[in-house]
């Protein structure tokens, strides 16, 4: 679960990554979107993307991905 107040900040990807535990750290987050294996929301994202509240599925949700098979629900609260 992440706070609602950092998403409307504008959280940057790898950091929502591990703050959500779907990442264990930074480096891994870095890692992944150099590798251009990281999605939010079916959406391939890059370095420097910044998660923003247009980026919410019903308003509460948001759909990490890494890979194919490695798929991971953040809650919004």
């Amino acid at each position: 679960q992440v706070d609602k107040a950092e998403v409307e900040k504008g959280m940057d990807v790898g950091q929502l990554a591990v703050a959500a535990g779907f990442l264990p750290s930074m480096a891994e987050a870095r890692r992944a979107l150099k590798e251009n294996s990281l999605s939010v929301n079916k959406e391939k994202v890059q370095e420097g993307y910044a998660v923003s509240p247009a980026d919410l599925v019903n308003g509460k949700y948001i759909v990490l991905q890494r890979g194919k098979k490695n798929y991971f629900l953040v809650t919004v609260r």
